[in-house]
């Protein structure tokens, strides 16, 4: 009877630390930079070329819950490739009419549209990810993902422990 009691205690311990992991109030956190020298709401975005970890290249996400890192590719007439990259919070926002009494009224709503994943077309690549600053490398980072998984292992083996005591 101890044995299972402990049992449940650590699997509420896994679950309470994989809760606590979702900073709901906290914004997401997102590199943000484009490669042809763009001017942003405050000025001149930094080079995705020239990334590292500044404050300059990262801004908070408070209308997203994914960062994106998109790359384009532009076959030129002369042969050559033009290629441009960008990294900065998912576009997720959308606003919608709601009918409140007798007046319409403008709601902003935050959308799921994307996977954890990348996609590609002949011209473009565009990776979608969750987690502060995960589009900071070349590949999409799997970081929280895996997090998740060694967690819900674990607490999966807990579980079986619990139902053989």
């Amino acid at each position: 009877m101890i044995c299972r009691g402990l049992g449940l205690i650590t699997g509420f311990t896994v679950l309470t630390t994989l809760a606590s992991s979702c900073r709901a109030a906290e914004p997401l956190q997102c590199y943000k930079c484009f490669e042809d020298g763009v001017t942003g709401e405050h000025g001149p975005l930094p080079r995705c070329s020239r990334l590292r970890n500044a404050p300059e290249f990262k801004v908070h996400c408070p209308n997203s819950t994914m960062c994106v890192k998109e790359v384009y590719s532009i076959h030129l007439m002369n042969g050559s490739t033009r290629t441009t990259e960008r990294r900065g919070c998912a576009k997720q926002l959308s606003v919608v009419q709601v009918l409140r009494g007798k007046f319409w009224e403008d709601v902003a709503v935050i959308n799921e549209p994307y996977k954890e994943e990348c996609m590609e077309t002949p011209t473009s690549r565009q990776c979608y990810c969750r987690g502060d600053l995960c589009n900071s490398s070349t590949q999409l980072s799997n970081k929280n993902s895996l997090t998740k998984l060694v967690c819900a292992m674990f607490l999966l083996s807990n579980l079986r422990l619990i139902t053989v005591i």
